[in-house]
């Protein structure tokens, strides 16, 4: 089951509160206990190591999202050039 990534864009400040325990500030990032998480068991990590990963997973969003705008891009250059192959 995919995460949503959407609260690695806040500054590192913003997510860690202190009165919030390790796996509460996970939890709130996406992160889910052994016993509800619905991947593959080998994906699994413990809390502190997943918020150890917020900036590889913020990284990786962003390249996510990048990839599919470039991608949107071609596929808008293709129709262009068809287009003027077909004139």
């Amino acid at each position: 089951m995919p995460y949503d990534y959407s609260a690695f864009d806040k500054p590192t400040d913003e997510k860690k509160d202190s009165n919030l325990s390790t796996e509460e500030q996970a939890r709130a990032m996406g992160w889910r206990p052994r016993k509800e998480f619905k991947g593959e068991s080998d994906d699994w990590v413990e809390a502190e190591v997943f918020l150890s990963r917020t900036e590889l997973y913020r990284r990786v969003q962003k390249l996510n999202q990048e990839n599919r705008w470039l991608r949107k891009q071609v596929e808008n250059l293709k129709k262009q050039l068809q287009k003027k192959g077909e004139s």
